[in-house]
């Protein structure tokens, strides 16, 4: 027991050290690095979600836990937008809540703070996943043999090294790494640990036989699964899977009554119930009766798709990569289904990290899968198994066990891969059932090959009953004279003798076929080793050297070595061992890698930006923006931010997007307005409305909503009612509302206390124009074209009476621009990659307030003494807010910061933020 202790600290040590070894790195190459520090010394966080949960924790760490409860609503705090009054929907706390109770349990170590907490607690937890899964897997491989043999025997040995390789792939596999690493603190983090949790208590439950270690085991999955209800929205997808497999258990178990004449394991049926109910009324108490609906909704879309809104608008998650769907083809390797599929636990950014070294685990899962398969339908099939009342077979509750494993773990693997498919975001999902497969066909392969030689071991005292035989306890059966069981899976056939009986000589001497056998079964071995091995050690060179060079490389290569030769000295199986090595080496590295690409999603010009609107503006403020940064500019800036990962869906976006398209300016206030004051309320009375009038519905209700919003209130209802007897704005007849409506909508689009608000754009949303004018040139029905923008990162020098050739990033068009003595741009001049010029379609401005005339537009806007930045688009996006923002001067500019930091591979940067103040 000390020594299982021992690995399962090696192994939580291994993830943790793995994220503190290759973090620093990040800031080592070069001094540009340093601007992603905070003020503290650690980087900012790794993603922008988890700023919401920062800010929760910061504030139960100062205010104290008692004012919280599990469930927060987004209509009670101030900074999260709710998607409309309506449906306000809450904010999961059971991660502030561990992070704020961890950080007062450690409040008291010199320098620990609230966000050293926040940014450490991912891998530390997750790390942990490893100890159940250790544990399950050593219990599985473990057989219930001679209570006289050692504690290391082979058995105990294969469970070890079985329970090795499978925590270990299960605490470093790519897509875990991914949510899990230091930095990253959004509610992904539970995925790891507590669904292995939930659903190994169930299973534990099915394979208990006593009543009180099922009630226990029952207590515990529904516990877990309690928990993770706080955590994480879709918790319920394991709660589908743990019942599904449960199910299938339970369908095995009758077959085999219908088919052999009585039952396996009735413990197993009274566990399966335990623990479903156990979980259900746990997850009652957090959950309400919400947990049906809940349920009820993944079962109608597996997969709960988060981008929910109406279909009439774009899809919300088309540009969301965790959210889309797998792909079925893709032209880049390892971005194809079947990549996704195979390679999707160790490899989940694109495929070819460690792609190679990927395929070493599947083939060890997919042959333990097989044999699990083919043996359970055994054990329900095959009545050469069936035993008589009055006699004992020594094998039966083995083989149970083993069917209830095999069930179970293959319901859940073939689920988990279903519901991967809805969505690269549940790549998590498969990890769990494939890092416990492939430990345990590792532990079974260790067994079938190595327990030969421990029974030849055992074999020489004499007299040995065939009840204390330390036999496989898959494979092994025993004869007996009452009993004629098949021999066609057995290691070795041991013959029954009284204590008395010497074995006889032909006994001791294998005959020409069992030593061919042996013979052949240790050079397949050897084979299939040495087959893996060269898999593993390809995928992991290439991953590796791909991603850190060869020096790292070597170095790592001198470490295996060494580890290779301490297992060579201190262990018999030298292969078996290296094996299990090989297999863990290149998720090792690609944990190693997620951490070493974790790049912080903040910077220190960022945040000064937030810190001027924090001291700068009204404390009713409001921040439009596009949404993915949202959650930061509540956490740093403290101010309402009209767009954030909770209030994201299509309709939402498609507000967002038109407020950041428009060429109107004051329609972009006005929405902002409307979102701050109600959400979608306005959006969806108009579609009610108009529902039954034809499917346009949406169309007319938006077409309705963007004539009004810029006008003023009065008039804005002598539109909609066409009372007015001069109206300067008409809508058709068909779309106009009676005074109460009216009235109604005007109280949610105009309302009379507006708060300010204040336009911020990062440079960072240039690059995602193109999901922006989806959604903000929607046309309901027609994909919009995506604009053309170029721009250079650095501003340009153009001194007067010279030339100048301009290049943009990621274009092959040349500007040439010629200025007098006296400064004016006298000529310009716009070629194409193949020097064709294009100059009869061009206008450039340093006013980007006039309106673009020509096919391309090119903006120049003075940032000092001859020097300007530029920006290339085309007539789609010329005079689009979100463009001109970038490029106007003007009054209403309330900050803007450009730093040129020298380029740094895999950062990205935020060269350039601007407010702008909207008005009210």
């Amino acid at each position: 027991m000390r020594s299982d202790g021992a690995l399962c600290a090696l192994i939580v040590l291994l993830c943790i050290v793995l994220h503190a070894v290759s973090l620093p790195m990040l800031y080592m190459k070069e001094d540009a690095r340093e601007e992603y520090r905070t003020e503290s010394g650690l980087p900012y966080l790794s993603e922008y979600d988890s700023y919401l949960y920062c800010r929760l924790t910061e504030d139960l760490a100062r205010d104290g836990l008692s004012s919280y409860s599990l469930r927060h609503s987004r209509g009670d705090d101030p900074l999260i937008a709710a998607n409309a009054t309506g449906e306000e929907g809450d904010v999961v706390m059971g991660l502030p809540l561990l992070g704020a109770t961890v950080y007062k349990l450690l409040s008291w170590v010199p320098g620990v703070t609230p966000y050293s907490v926040i940014y450490w607690m991912a891998p530390f937890f997750a790390s942990f996943t490893a100890i159940p899964v250790f544990l399950f897997i050593r219990r599985r491989c473990r057989r219930t043999g001679n209570s006289n043999v050692s504690d290391e025997s082979c058995d105990t040995r294969s469970g070890r090294i079985g329970g090795l390789v499978g925590a270990i792939l299960v605490a470093t596999a790519s897509p875990f790494a991914w949510h899990t690493y230091a930095g990253f603190y959004d509610t992904d983090l539970g995925l790891a640990l507590l669904p292995c949790v939930f659903l190994l208590c169930l299973a534990e439950a099915l394979l208990a036989k006593d009543l009180r270690r099922q009630i226990l085991w029952a207590a515990g999955s529904g516990f877990s699964l309690c928990v993770l209800s706080t955590f994480w929205r879709a918790y319920y997808a394991y709660f589908c899977i743990g019942a599904a497999a449960a199910c299938c258990v339970v369908i095995a178990l009758a077959l085999c009554r219908l088919i052999r004449g009585r039952w396996l394991r009735l413990s197993a049926l009274r566990g399966a119930g335990f623990g479903l109910v156990a979980s259900v009324l746990f997850c009652l108490l957090t959950r309400g009766l919400d947990f049906f609906k809940d349920v009820a909704g993944i079962l109608g879309n597996v997969g709960g798709s988060l981008a929910n809104g109406d279909p009439a608008f774009p899809d919300a998650s088309q540009f969301v990569s965790e959210l889309n769907t797998v792909p079925l083809l893709a032209d880049n390797y390892g971005s194809s289904r079947l990549d996704k599929l195979l390679n999707g636990f160790a490899a989940y950014a694109d495929g070819k990290l460690n792609a190679l070294g990927a395929w070493p685990v599947i083939i060890v899962t997919a042959a333990t899968a097989v044999f699990l398969a083919v043996k359970g339908c055994r054990i329900v099939f095959s009545r050469k198994m069936k035993v008589a009342a009055d006699n004992t077979n020594l094998t039966e509750d083995r083989n149970t066990d083993l069917l209830i494993t095999a069930v179970f773990l293959g319901v859940w693997l073939v689920a988990g891969l279903v519901i991967m498919m809805k969505g690269s975001r549940f790549l998590t999902i498969p990890v769990l059932p494939v890092g416990i497969v492939c430990g345990l066909g590792v532990g079974l392969l260790h067994g079938r090959f190595f327990a030969e030689e421990e029974s030849e071991e055992s074999t020489e005292f004499k007299g040995t009953d065939s009840a204390e035989t330390n036999s496989d306890t898959e494979e092994a059966t025993t004869d007996t004279k009452e009993t004629n069981t098949d021999t066609k899976e057995t290691n070795a056939e041991i013959k029954t003798t009284s204590s008395c009986e010497e074995p006889t000589s032909q006994e001791d001497t294998p005959s020409d076929d069992t030593t061919s056998r042996s013979f052949l079964r240790r050079h397949g071995l050897t084979l299939l080793h040495a087959g893996i091995l060269l898999l593993a050690v390809a995928g992991w060179a290439f991953g590796f050297r791909a991603q850190f060079g060869w020096v790292a490389c070597a170095i790592a290569g001198a470490v295996a070595a060494a580890f290779g030769a301490v297992l060579f000295i201190f262990r018999r199986e030298a292969m078996i061992n290296l094996l299990a090595f090989t297999l863990v080496l290149t998720p090792c590295m690609s944990c190693f890698g997620a951490a070493y690409g974790a790049v912080p999603d903040g910077s220190d010009t960022l945040k000064a930006m937030c810190d001027t609107i924090r001291e700068g503006t009204e404390p009713d403020a409001a921040i439009l923006s596009w949404w993915d940064i949202g959650y930061y500019y509540e956490y740093a800036a403290q101010r309402l931010a009209l767009g954030d990962g909770g209030n994201f869906n299509s309709e939402w976006n498609y507000w967002l997007g038109q407020a950041l398209m428009t060429d109107n300016i004051d329609l972009t206030r006005a929405i902002g307005q409307m979102l701050a004051e109600s959400g979608l309320d306005a959006t969806h009375l108009l579609m009610e409305r108009y529902r039954s009038e034809g499917d346009d519905y949406a169309a007319r209700a938006t077409r309705v909503l963007k004539t009004i919003l810029p006008l003023p209130r009065e008039e804005a209802y002598e539109a909609l009612t066409g009372e007015g007897t001069d109206l300067l704005v008409s809508i058709p007849a068909a779309d106009r509302l009676d005074a109460v409506t009216a009235l109604t909508l005007l109280a949610l689009t105009h309302p009379t206390n507006a708060r300010p608000i204040y336009l911020v754009l990062s440079e960072d949303m240039l690059y995602k124009l193109g999901a922006i004018s989806c959604y903000g040139k929607w046309e309901f029905g027609e994909r919009p074209y995506t604009p053309y923008v170029r721009r250079t990162r650095r501003a340009v020098e153009i001194a007067p009476g010279q030339t100048t050739e301009i290049m943009f990033d990621d274009c092959d068009f040349t500007l040439t621009v010629t200025r007098d003595a006296e400064g004016n741009i006298t000529s310009h001049r716009l070629t194409d990659g193949n020097g064709k010029a294009l100059s009869h379609c061009v206008r450039v401005s340093t006013e980007p307030l006039e309106r673009a005339t020509g096919a391309y537009t090119i903006y120049l806007r003075e940032e000092g003494a001859n020097s300007y930045r530029c920006l290339l688009c085309n007539s789609d996006a010329a005079d689009a807010v979100i463009i001109r923002g970038f490029m106007m001067q003007g009054e209403n500019l309330f900050y803007r910061s450009v730093v040129d930091l020298p380029p740094s591979d895999g950062v990205r940067a935020f060269h350039e933020v601007a407010v702008w103040y909207l008005g009210r």
